[in-house]
């Protein structure tokens, strides 16, 4: 039998891969150029004392509370309601999948502050 009556190519290449040893520069690696070689840490500054926010150095005192006449409250959540948002029922389910997505953001802030 011969290639011609099996219709199959019967040769196999039994010589190792040949590397190309001549290395492209890659037309990209301006990218690269002016990256630092170390993170820079932003000097510390003082905190608000009404508020305890940490402030940049040349950010205005009333920035953030107004020197105490802004009061941030965190409400608490009815249990029913974080319920609803973390149960993974067919009830829990239904809410979340019927529920405005602006909403859950809120959620979520409210229970890491």
């Amino acid at each position: 039998m011969n290639e011609a009556s099996t219709g199959y190519c019967t040769r196999v290449n039994h010589d190792p891969p040949v590397m190309d040893t001549i290395t492209q520069e890659d037309p990209y690696a301006f990218v690269y150029n002016g990256i630092p070689g170390e993170h820079r840490v932003l000097a510390k500054c003082c905190t608000c004392p009404h508020c305890g926010a940490k402030r940049f150095k040349f950010e205005f005192p009333t920035f953030c509370c107004m020197s105490g006449k802004t009061k941030l409250v965190s409400q608490d959540i009815p249990g029913e309601l974080y319920d609803l948002f973390t149960a993974q029922s067919e009830l829990g389910k239904i809410f979340l999948g019927t529920t405005y997505v602006r909403i859950t953001p809120t959620f979520l802030l409210h229970q890491w502050v």
